[in-house]
């Protein structure tokens, strides 16, 4: 709790951000009793089987030797039963007529039978690709190294396993966060056009605290230079018993569109905005159920009101529940009180240098007299892409801290083999073997265990992340191409590579630090 705390507190600092404030409640506490202490109860019943049924007296038996293989050498059949139903759940949630609701709830299980039964079923993938690094000329070293891994394929799969979550989490969340931020990226390239934004104050994060300007500040502006100034107001309602944001805005009709149409083309999504139609955004669209032609009820101060829907489009502020009214539409139908933002923009025909610097300086000192908030069109566009870039970091930095914790997997099975191969180490040492080999089969060992786990990672955690676009798709209406980030999946490779190479330096210093005499003499 402490460390969810400071690390909330540095996330906020970190992205410039208020977040939530944590609540305590008694629910996460139990399904981490659940998912902690008692995962590991469970776990340790078939070794505790296992053990119990070995002969007393083949234990007392001297140089007797045994290995930690105890899970069943057919548990993959069990792992590809799991990968099968995972595969089949998410087909029937892609194509068959389940509500939301339902998918919703099946896509957790669906995700769950992936991850299991990919753990368990990597041993098909590992054991070859052990036997295939037996006949690469890796060197001495590399040879002692593969030895080990091959000698306890169990242990070594579980690693590969550890490493396998870790990998197929950082790509799969990877991947659909920077899925969402390119989206975000072409959203407000085709929203935010104006050159200037003039406002009161900077919005909050629901848009609905921001002061209302008078509209007749949008003549005094136009006096700042030879511009088109449209007008924008955020406006909470109510549709089809769902709360939205009503974003009430003036479209210059010789200017393109500026919004980012999914369902609809802009003559006719113009014209119908003028005719008194409406515009959803995909979010609130897919939740509602409806599409461009459908008719929306809009709670409005004269009542309920039935409108037409011209398009949808790619809409992020309110929570993506939002929707598009002209507005003199909205004027009537929900009087708006003001204006919340003033869009400036210079006229096609007229934009040299001079002017544009001259039109800059009259919009800053015309803003200094009224104390209001000028921003330009690049600095708007450098504060959200300062945000997102703080976004891509915070990703980083959580998968970091997720390799960290799967590397305590690789510390604790590199130690394991470390105390395995002590009298061997010491023997090689005694035939020459130097210090600084017996470091490079350990680290060999941990570079082996990582790579084991790279291609089945990528793979899985690409499928991964398709299904949770897909699903993002059926239930926000997201209309983003899937797109592999290449440099994500190189990223997440390297990070587990290093983090496996880092812990493989506690178990190699404790190997080379062995006493060859008193090992040999244990031995």
């Amino acid at each position: 709790v402490i460390l969810a705390a400071g690390l909330n507190y540095l996330m906020q600092k970190f992205l410039g951000v208020t977040l939530p404030s944590m609540t305590l409640r008694l629910g996460p506490f139990l399904l981490a009793l659940l998912l902690g202490p008692g995962v590991s109860a469970a776990a340790a019943c078939l070794p505790a089987w296992h053990v119990s049924r070995r002969p007393p007296l083949l234990e007392l038996l001297p140089q007797q030797r045994h290995g930690e293989e105890v899970l069943p050498h057919r548990l993959w059949q069990l792992g590809l039963l799991l990968l099968t139903l995972g595969v089949g759940l998410e087909i029937a949630l892609g194509y068959s007529s389940f509500s939301d609701t339902v998918r919703r709830h099946l896509l957790a299980p669906a995700l769950a039978l992936l991850l299991i039964g990919g753990v368990l079923a990597l041993p098909l993938v590992i054991v070859p690709l052990l036997r295939l690094l037996t006949i690469w000329p890796l060197g001495l070293e590399g040879r002692f190294a593969v030895q080990q891994l091959a000698r306890h394929r169990s242990r070594t799969s579980l690693t590969s396993g550890v490493l396998f979550l870790a990998l197929v989490a950082a790509i799969a969340f990877g991947q659909a966060l920077q899925t969402t931020l390119r989206d975000l990226q072409n959203w407000y390239r085709q929203t935010i056009v104006a050159d200037f934004l003039v406002r009161g104050a900077m919005p909050d994060a629901s848009f609905t605290l921001a002061p209302a300007l008078p509209e007749s500040l949008a003549e005094e502006i136009r006096c700042c230079g030879d511009v088109v100034v449209d007008c924008i107001s955020f406006l909470p309602a109510e549709a089809e018993d769902q709360q939205v944001l009503v974003l009430a805005r003036t479209f210059a009709a010789d200017r393109p569109l500026p919004l980012d149409l999914h369902e609809g083309d802009e003559s006719g999504v113009r014209r119908g905005l003028l005719s008194g139609e409406v515009v959803l955004g995909t979010s609130l669209a897919q939740r509602l159920g409806l599409h461009r032609g459908d008719v929306l009820k809009l709670t409005t101060t004269q009542g309920a009101r039935a409108l037409r829907i011209a398009g949808t489009a790619v809409e992020y502020a309110g929570g993506g529940l939002a929707l598009y009214l002209e507005w003199e539409t909205a004027r009537k139908l929900l009087g708006v009180p003001g204006v919340h933002v003033f869009l400036i923009s210079k006229r096609a025909e007229r934009r040299p240098g001079t002017e544009a610097s001259a039109l800059a300086s009259n919009l800053r000192s015309f803003c200094e007299r009224r104390h209001l908030l000028l921003q330009s069109n690049a600095d708007l566009r450098s504060l959200i892409e300062g945000m997102l870039g703080r976004v891509s970091g915070a990703l980083w930095g959580l998968m970091a801290l997720a390799f960290a914790a799967a590397s305590l997997g690789v510390v604790n099975t590199l130690t394991m083999n470390v105390h395995d191969q002590t009298r061997e180490f010491a023997v090689l040492r005694a035939l020459g073997l130097k210090r600084g080999q017996v470091c490079k089969v350990v680290v060999i060992q941990a570079v082996l265990l990582a790579v084991l786990s790279l291609l089945p990672g990528v793979l899985a955690g690409v499928g991964m992340a398709y299904a949770i676009h897909r699903a993002s798709a059926v239930w926000t209406g997201a209309v983003a191409p899937f797109q592999i980030d290449i440099l994500l999946l190189l990223g997440a490779c390297a990070m587990a590579v290093a983090m496996a190479v880092l812990a493989a330096l506690s178990p190699a210093r404790q190997a080379i630090r062995l006493s060859v005499a008193t090992a040999i003499q244990a031995g």
